[in-house]
């Protein structure tokens, strides 16, 4: 009965502890959007607002707002067009992608997003930036159960990030 008890305990402070660290998450994240915000009201249509829509725009996708993200990605591949910033519209394609793939579940068009990223992030010669979208593709054809194109991205990504001495990717 007393490990009953004990067991019952550990999980009701675990279930708080988990609802804390959750608030304080979303806290955090939160003052990242104001934070963000701010700085908008104060850009000028250049390169700094193009990098701060994107951002809200990730902010905004790692609490679930989904369209609100998408709209930022918009404007901020709006913006990189019209200011021919490259790595902008890279930027905003692979939010546009992450959106497509992990939210609408829409693989073809995800796959359109960072195949686009891909293409522009290579003229770049951005060997980081490469292996994130490789890995991002190979996630799609993962969700769509294609593992053999999956493992081909993957291992590219895994030799980019070797080549880079970046233990995280690796």
């Amino acid at each position: 009965m007393k490990t009953f008890m004990l067991k019952t305990k550990i999980k009701y402070y675990l279930v708080v502890l988990t609802i804390c660290f959750c608030q304080l998450t979303l806290f955090a994240q939160n003052k990242n959007i104001e934070y963000l915000l701010d700085l908008l009201t104060k850009d000028k249509p250049d390169i700094s607002k193009a990098i701060h829509l994107n951002k809200l725009g990730w902010e905004y996708y790692k609490t679930g707002n989904y369209d609100t993200a998408l709209s930022y990605s918009n404007s901020s591949m709006q913006l990189s067009l019209k200011l021919n910033y490259t790595e902008g519209i890279v930027e905003a394609y692979c939010l546009m992608g992450s959106i497509s793939n992990d939210y609408k579940g829409d693989f073809p068009r995800a796959l359109d997003f960072y195949l686009k990223a891909l293409k522009l992030e290579e003229e770049l010669k951005d060997k980081n930036g490469l292996a994130g979208i490789l890995g991002n593709i190979g996630n799609v054809y993962v969700e769509q159960g294609n593992y053999h194109f999956a493992l081909n991205y993957y291992l590219k990504a895994l030799k980019l990030s070797e080549e880079l001495g970046n233990k995280n990717a690796i």
